[in-house]
């Protein structure tokens, strides 16, 4: 029971950073995006670092299912017990 709580405590913390990363990464990307505007920035150029940006946004979206899932795991087996 005790490693069951470890790991669920990990994983929130877990989830918390990634929605921090998520955070930022929003912050990023409109902040790219304002600079972009002002600076006529050419659409090849744009289009790769959004493209960076989604990529980020795909990994990040990804690994907070997973810690969600973890999470949900973990609270089914606390009940099981």
């Amino acid at each position: 029971m005790d490693k069951l709580q470890a790991d669920y405590a990990q994983s929130q913390r877990d989830l918390r950073q990634v929605r921090q990363e998520l955070e930022a990464l929003a912050l990023g990307r409109y902040e790219f995006i304002t600079r972009a505007r002002k600076a006529l920035m050419n659409d090849t150029d744009f289009g790769g670092q959004i493209a960076e940006f989604t990529e980020k946004e795909v990994d990040l979206q990804r690994r907070l299912a997973a810690i969600e899932q973890d999470l949900q795991l973990c609270a089914d087996v606390s009940l099981e017990t």
